[in-house]
Order: C-alpha cells, then sequence, then structure tokens
C-alpha cells in the first residue's frame, strides 16, 4: 500500500485491538511492522507499534524496540514510545541493552552505518535505559565506559545512568569526574546532577568544594559553570546542617550572586 493510503487507519486499528486481546503471538508481527523505515510505511505505524509492544509486555519485542529508539521518519522519532514500552517489559531489556551498549547488536550497528549516527548516540541512549530501568548489571560497564575516550555523549550518558541506579559503591566514580578538571566541563555538569540524581550523602563534602573552587578555566578567563551545578545538587541533596554550610560561599559569591542565593534559600 501507499504510505500515504488511508488503509493505514485499519492498520492502526488492527494494532491497537491486538494489544488490548493482550495474545502475545502479535509480537512478532509487531515487531516487524517497529521495524520498517520510513521510507516503506507511514511512519506513524512505527509509532503504534512500539506502543503497542509495551502494553504486551513481552520480552520479544525487546529487540525491535531497542532498534527503534534510534528509528527517525520525516522529521519524527519514536525514541519516547520505545523507552516507555521497554520499561514496561521491564527487567528482560537489561541484558540485551547491554550488548546493545557494547555494539553487539548486529541490526543496531547496520542501521548505525547505513544511516549514519551521530557519535556516542548508541552508547547515551542505551546507558539512559538502563538507568531507567535502575539495572545493576550494568554498573560495570559504565563504570567502564567512564574509563575511555569521550565520544559524543557516551560519559553523559554513563553518568546519568549511574545517578538514577543510586548504588552508593559509584559515588567515588561521581565525585571522581566532578573534581577532575581535565574532564569536559559539561560532562562535569552532568556528573554533579548525577550527584543528585544518586542522592547519596556521601557526596555533599566534594559538591561543597567544588562550588566554592571549582571554575573553569578558558582563555585565562574563569566560569562558574560546574560551581554553579555543584551548588544546586549540594543544595537539593543537603539540610539544614548544609545550608549553614553553605550560607558563607553564598554569600562571598560574586560571578553568580543570585543563583547561589536562591541555592542557599
Amino acid at each position: 500500500l501507499s504510505i500515504k493510503t488511508r488503509a493505514n487507519i485499519v492498520k492502526q486499528a488492527a494494532m491497537a485491538s491486538l494489544a488490548k486481546i493482550g495474545d502475545k503471538r502479535a509480537v512478532p508481527a509487531l515487531s516487524k511492522i517497529l521495524e520498517t523505515p520510513a521510507d516503506d510505511q507511514d511512519f506513524y505505524l512505527n509509532h503504534e507499534a512500539a506502543i503497542a509492544l509495551g502494553q504486551l509486555g513481552d520480552a520479544g519485542g525487546v529487540p525491535a524496540l531497542i532498534r527503534g529508539m534510534f528509528m527517525t521518519g520525516r522529521g519524527a522519532d519514536i525514541y519516547a514510545q520505545c523507552r516507555v514500552s521497554l520499561l514496561q517489559i521491564g527487567h528482560p531489556a537489561v541484558q540485551p541493552l547491554i550488548d546493545a551498549h557494547q555494539h553487539k547488536n548486529a541490526a543496531l550497528e547496520a542501521d548505525a552505518k547505513k544511516y549514519e549516527f551521530r557519535p556516542g548516540v548508541i552508547k547515551q541512549k542505551t546507558s539512559l535505559m538502563l538507568g531507567d530501568l535502575r539495572a545493576k548489571e550494568a554498573i560495570p560497564v559504565m563504570q567502564a565506559e567512564l574509563k575511555k575516550p569521550q565520544k559524543g555523549d557516551n560519559h553523559l550518558g554513563a553518568l546519568i545512568c549511574l545517578g538514577m541506579i543510586g548504588d552508593p559503591s559509584t559515588t567515588k566514580d561521581l565525585t571522581g569526574v566532578l573534581t577532575d578538571a581535565k574532564r569536559d566541563f559539561k560532562v562535569r555538569i552532568s556528573s554533579a546532577e548525577a550527584l543528585n540524581l544518586a542522592g547519596d550523602p556521601a557526596a555533599l563534602p566534594t559538591l561543597l568544594q567544588v562550588a566554592k573552587t571549582g571554575d573553569v578555566v578558558k582563555d585565562k578567563e574563569k566560569y562558574p559553570d560546574v560551581r554553579l551545578a555543584a551548588a544546586m545538587s549540594y543544595a537539593r541533596l543537603g539540610g539544614a546542617a548544609e545550608a549553614a554550610a553553605f550560607a558563607p560561599a553564598a554569600a562571598a559569591e560574586k560571578a553568580a550572586p543570585e543563583e547561589f542565593k536562591e541555592d542557599a534559600s
């Protein structure tokens, strides 16, 4: 059928019915629709197939949903729909996501080559998804990723993943990135955000120290971006005692006084 044919309405209704019936024998057909490129069908069908697979909640839909996280069609994507559906399926998605993160998913790697994915996007999106799933099995994978060279947003994804998992054993990894002046400042900001997500009080002293002294120096000019991120995470994690400890830093702040005042309140 033509991509624009009105018969696609019938297809959409059929997919919705299959999801409502709940018979998991529909998974292969829905997966096939999800994995069909936008050049060959109305991309909204991919959108609806992704939703239906989540409603069915069967592990058989995981490979198509992982691939769907990276699909686009006529200016649209279905990343959010695939992400929600993978959450609905839950733990069975963990190992396939780790495999994709480690470039062991042949179909996804072929897509990356064909469609020229931006550097690091596979690692970024799979990391965020593993964080959504609070997958502790991914901790060593993310720790190893932080030791590899930065490629696109691979480090950002790993940091946020560790923050969402929130295991205290990774606090040192996150604070280590935050205090590493050789790291890209955006990555250091992400580490502060990850520490906020993790919620480990053990990070508070490091966050306060960075808030006071962690200026980024570029071309002999100082920029407070990392300090601002650390101050915000410190304020969110801390209580009354931390507010008292932060007050002198807020009072002495020159580069971003309003932001520090807000964090102190």
